[in-house]
């Protein structure tokens, strides 16, 4: 069985990714900074956490799914979007993954 992990799966777009994936047949862990917002989550496992804090009791993993949203101007998010690609590089790297996804959200109003 073919496993998964959803970075900001806490999220709108997340939380409906969770589901599809867990649809298809996957065992998908959900990982974002708070709870989820949108209702009971459909992820096998759901982890609270920052994604730049030590991730390495995250289960292994074939699939990663990188979501982030930054709100606020361009001043707030400058530099943050690096963050998210840093990120699932780092993972990528500790975990093996073969199938790497990145979907990078700014919200600037």
């Amino acid at each position: 069985m073919r496993t998964a992990v959803v970075f900001g799966a806490g999220g709108f777009i997340g939380s409906h990714l969770v589901t599809a994936l867990r649809k298809s047949g996957r065992v998908v862990y959900g990982v974002d900074r708070h709870q989820p917002r949108f209702g009971k989550t459909d992820a096998s496992e759901f982890f609270i956490r920052d994604l730049r804090s030590d991730l390495s009791d995250l289960p292994p993993v074939d699939e990663v799914y990188q979501l982030c949203a930054f709100l606020g101007g361009a001043g707030i998010i400058d530099g943050k979007l690096y963050d998210c690609q840093l990120i699932g590089d780092r993972v990528l790297s500790e975990e093996g993954c073969q199938t790497y996804f990145l979907f990078i959200l700014c919200m600037c109003v």
